[in-house]
């Protein structure tokens, strides 16, 4: 698998020469956030963090590794559809460069119905402005955000569930090693802006759904069903493995958690829980690496060490029915 990357070397080394260039230039003058004067703090640090998350994934694919590329196949899944999805994260910051503006609320009292049964931003009473699609208030729901566009600019609603959780992951914390952390404990605010950055700059990213299991249909109905969203690790890695990755590549959630993933900078998710970036990973013995079925090391992974640094839980490893890899050879068995 890496040795397409490899063959490619040339492409990637001017990938990263654009990618540089173009994220020197980013500039996030043109967002504007409303939540300071709500009482409201640390939101424009989660900004610049959710700016720096996308920055650094991209940076991260110009540089292969073994912690990138087992995270990109573990959300991706078919190598194919790496570069798009990276290049997601990059419109974030080539949209962000450039007007229009963002406009960033934490809630949405400010929405109102007008007389004539339309949505209006209403935050400045005396010229109030009209809502291009529907509404879908925050109220008696577990949103975390969400997007609405105005004849003017997008406006990105935070909800207050998706307050509760902390504002960004800190530059100190990034680098410290989260063993035993699912990625999903790592998303906080700065990686919901990211989420809702991605609905923005490009509009065919999308909250995509996976396959159901027999068991989801059996308790919630057969699809579509807002309940098969790809939100989370384990939903977005079943949407890869039902949907593929053409479909994995523009699922916000996928591109926020592979951004995140890739922020900490001592931590590898391959399998959605922390781990150094030594552990839980066959390291290649040569240039042509493969990804292999994790059922083919069994001593790395079935035996007590690994039990006991996963305290118990080797089902955080099985990646939805034992779909589970690693990178190494190809095992001749």
């Amino acid at each position: 698998m890496l040795a397409r990357w490899k063959s490619g070397a040339w492409i990637h080394g001017l990938f990263r020469l654009l990618m540089i260039v173009s994220l020197s230039t980013l500039t996030c003058a043109q967002i504007v956030q409303y939540c300071d004067q709500h009482g409201i703090q640390g939101i424009q640090a989660a900004i610049d963090e959710a700016i720096s998350l996308a920055q650094n994934a991209v940076l991260s694919y110009a540089q292969p590794s073994v912690r990138v590329q087992a995270l990109l196949y573990a959300l991706i899944k078919n190598p194919n559809f790496y570069l798009p999805a990276v290049g997601n994260l990059q419109r974030v910051a080539n949209y962000l460069s450039a007007p229009p503006r963002i406009s960033i609320y934490c809630g949405d009292d400010f929405i109102a119905q007008g007389p004539d049964g339309q949505w209006y931003e209403s935050s400045d009473p005396n010229n109030p402005t009209l809502l291009v699609g529907g509404f879908i208030p925050c109220s008696g729901s577990a949103s975390r955000g969400y997007v609405l566009r105005s004849q003017t600019a997008p406006l990105i609603i935070l909800c207050p569930f998706g307050l509760t959780f902390r504002m960004q992951i800190g530059e100190i914390s990034r680098h410290v090693p989260q063993i035993n952390v699912p990625l999903d404990n790592a998303v906080g605010v700065s990686a919901t802006i990211l989420h809702e950055f991605l609905h923005i700059a490009n509009p065919n990213v999308r909250d995509q759904s996976h396959v159901p299991t027999p068991e989801q249909v059996a308790k919630y109905g057969p699809a579509p069903n807002e309940e098969y969203a790809a939100y989370g690790w384990a939903s977005c890695v079943r949407l890869a493995l039902t949907r593929g990755g053409a479909v994995a590549a523009n699922n916000a959630d996928t591109l926020m958690l592979l951004a995140v993933g890739l922020y900490f900078t001592n931590t590898q998710f391959a399998y959605g829980v922390g781990t150094l970036t030594s552990d839980a990973l066959l390291l290649p013995q040569q240039p042509n690496w493969q990804m292999v079925a994790v059922t083919n090391f069994p001593s790395l992974f079935h035996g007590n060490r690994q039990r006991k640094r996963f305290r118990g839980r080797p089902k955080d490893l099985d990646l939805l029915n034992a779909n589970v890899y690693t990178i190494g050879e190809k095992s001749s068995g």
